[in-house]
């Protein structure tokens, strides 16, 4: 398995599990072999088999009791085609177990299966359709009318792969799992972890589709809750020359206002002070969520001589620049990072306080 894809499993299966699904794996099977036989135990017990996959080796497990939904790509869009018994065959002209026969003579690359080097998918259905299973085109090899000279010389000289081949392409299906159904009824959904989870991969538009929802805030769910004092009284002698200040700018009702705290669970706000706003941003040690509204209120105000020191959406942007968007609610999915919301000029904005801007 590619490494990119390895990576990606303990994930899948966290998600999976928090959605209520559970996991069955057996050491030593492929995923393939795992449902053919739960499909022989539906089929055993005459109930309906639906199996979802991308790969086409699942069609020869069709059945009366199982259909397989193949997941498919058309303009772009994604999907289902679901098959049954009836659909396949008018499809191939084959049964769906006679898959085994073809792909013994075809190969298949992708699986290392080898075939009859020479031997097509077209030519390999022909021979099926004529003489029902390899056996039978063996017993016919002699048949001049549909097997050529040429082709028969591949048949003779890579006999043992063919069989070999049918070996590997039948879905083995009596591995030793649990099948009794009731094990595998879906748990309750636990919506938070899953929203948390998705949050982290920046899969937002899953949480949607998925239809999560959580009456937890997500983003604070591990932090303790805090009180923040809003106030509007700063005064520049108060301000200490190198404090830490964390300064967000705001636009309420189409007037700019700015809130500030110094390191406790105070936030001060205030607009159309510039001197105030000029003395924390050349005395202080400014942190802020996103300095561009900052610099360009202050470069159209005249005062430009100050750094900010931390910018939280650029240091995002730096640890991750295929992001699409570096909103407050999207970094504090995918970092340990924490914000408090508060009513500031009647509207919620974000006020920020110590403890609830750390990683």
């Amino acid at each position: 398995m590619p490494e990119e894809l390895k990576m990606q499993m303990p994930l899948l299966k966290e998600l999976l599990t928090h959605l209520g699904y559970t996991i069955v794996e057996k050491q030593g099977y492929e995923a393939d072999d795992i449902l053919g036989t739960f499909s022989k135990t539906c089929t055993e017990s005459k109930n309906h088999c639906v199996i979802f996959s991308g790969d086409r080796d699942n069609l020869q497990l069709i059945n009366d009791y199982t259909t397989v939904r193949l997941a498919t790509t058309k303009g772009g869009t994604s999907g289902a085609e679901e098959t049954d018994e009836a659909k396949f065959t008018e499809q191939y002209g084959i049964t769906p177990k006679q898959l085994i026969d073809v792909k013994a003579l075809m190969g298949d690359s992708s699986d290392n299966i080898p075939g009859v080097a020479g031997i097509g998918e077209k030519t390999a259905l022909k021979y099926i359709i004529a003489f029902q299973n390899l056996d039978g085109v063996y017993e016919n090899i002699e048949n001049g009318t549909i097997i050529k000279p040429a082709a028969k010389g591949k048949l003779i000289a890579n006999k043992d792969d063919a069989y070999l081949s049918y070996k590997l392409a039948t879905i083995f299906c009596d591995v030793p799992v649990d099948t009794e159904i009731s094990t595998y009824l879906q748990k309750p959904v636990e919506s938070s972890e899953a929203i948390s989870l998705l949050q982290k991969l920046e899969m937002y538009a899953m949480v949607d589709k998925l239809k999560l929802t959580s009456s937890e805030p997500i983003i604070e769910k591990n932090v303790e809750k805090t009180k923040i004092n809003i106030l509007d009284n700063l005064e520049i002698s108060s301000i200490q020359k190198n404090s830490n200040a964390f300064l967000l700018q705001h636009l309420v009702e189409g007037e700019t206002v700015f809130s500030v705290s110094f390191g406790d669970n105070t936030v001060f706000t205030f607009s159309g002070n510039n001197s105030l706003l000029e003395a924390i941003l050349t005395s202080c040690n400014v942190f802020t969520f996103s300095s561009k509204p900052i610099y360009l209120y202050s470069m159209q105000n005249s005062f430009k001589d100050f750094t900010i020191d931390f910018d939280l959406s650029l240091a995002a942007y730096l640890d991750s620049p295929s992001t699409s968007e570096y909103t407050v609610e999207k970094l504090s999915g995918s970092y340990d990072i924490h914000f408090g919301v508060e009513s500031i000029g009647g509207e919620n904005q974000t006020a920020i306080g110590s403890e609830h801007f750390h990683f």
